[in-house]
């Protein structure tokens, strides 16, 4: 019986201890929860911190591809705009060639055209050589400021008022004459087409061709000497 209530005592000093372990142990977890609530905070605190800087730094990063971006299409319209105008200069300057080398050789006239006009310096008969005339004839005297563009009748004019009192004419020229023409100042006027004649007096006159055979250009010296 004694050792059933020695028994019944150990028991109870076991509970006892057992239940002031746990009083112990509730006392204690108030600052636990505390502790882990303020780690927990802390945690999220830098969570949110890593997440708001990821944040800017993603923002950050696209407001510089964006201004990356900006500049970038701005050099390529002001490239764009350089190349326009590239190429409507090469363009102009394209079809200021083509019309350069597009226009028309020189045509030597026909032997009846040539000797008609021949005949009319050689007559008098200037009259007749307006039909054979551009519509327009760049005309020039020789060491002086007269002459330019004029039209055929204009142009006839002044053939008759250069060749007035010159009755004989030589349109049969040595090519060393002509050469000796050709290589003076006046080149531009003794192409290999043009009609070239010599008066008696020494006064020398050139008509030149367009492409369509037709007098473009008439010039004169007054003496072969100027040549």
């Amino acid at each position: 019986m004694e050792e059933e209530l020695n028994q019944i005592n150990i028991e109870q000093d076991k509970e006892i201890k057992i239940e002031e372990k746990v009083q112990q142990q509730t006392k204690k977890s108030p600052k636990k929860v505390v502790r882990y609530l303020l780690v927990a905070a802390i945690a999220l605190l830098l969570l949110s911190g890593a997440t708001a800087s990821g944040y800017f730094w993603r923002d950050q990063s696209a407001n510089n591809q964006k201004k990356a971006s900006d500049s970038t299409v701005k050099s390529l319209n002001a490239t764009v705009t350089q190349l326009k105008k590239q190429l409507a200069d090469a363009d102009s300057s394209t079809t200021t060639n083509d019309s350069t080398t597009t226009q028309c050789t020189a045509i030597t006239p026909t032997a009846s055209v040539k000797d008609n006009i021949k005949a009319s310096v050689t007559s008098g008969n200037t009259a007749a050589l307006e039909g054979y005339m551009a519509s327009s004839v760049y005309t020039v005297l020789a060491a002086s400021e007269f002459g330019g563009s004029k039209t055929p009748a204009q142009a006839v004019t002044f053939v008759t008022d250069q060749i007035k009192g010159e009755d004989t004419w030589d349109f049969n020229l040595s090519a060393s004459v002509l050469s000796t023409y050709g290589a003076g100042s006046y080149t531009q006027y003794f192409p290999s087409t043009a009609i070239i004649g010599k008066s008696a007096s020494g006064k020398v006159i050139s008509f030149t061709f367009a492409c369509n055979g037709k007098i473009s250009g008439v010039f004169v010296a007054a003496s072969d000497s100027l040549l």
